[in-house]
């Protein structure tokens, strides 16, 4: 089955769409308009669905820091409880 010009293009979103995600759930900055720049010919569908990606990071970001505070506070509440048995069993 032969390729279409369509194909190349979708591939090629797709290739710059996982390794800007990829990047920035590395802790990368990597500001759309760079991307936009480099890749012009890929554009307005480049764009529109980099808006899309940074919504996708920006949720995964904050469920990760939610994470962290959540062990954080189970850790802290762990160790408190550690506290209080040791001196009960005193």
């Amino acid at each position: 089955m032969r390729s279409t010009p369509n194909d190349k293009r979708s591939g090629e979103i797709e290739a710059v769409l996982d390794e800007v995600t990829r990047r920035r759930l590395d802790g990368g900055d990597v500001e759309d308009s760079q991307i936009v720049a480099r890749y012009p010919h890929l554009m307005p569908e480049l764009a529109h669905r980099l808006k899309h990606v940074s919504g996708v990071v920006a949720a995964a970001e904050e469920v990760a820091r939610e994470h962290r505070e959540s062990s954080d506070a189970d850790e802290a509440i762990g160790d408190d409880d550690t506290d209080v048995r040791s001196l009960s069993d005193s």
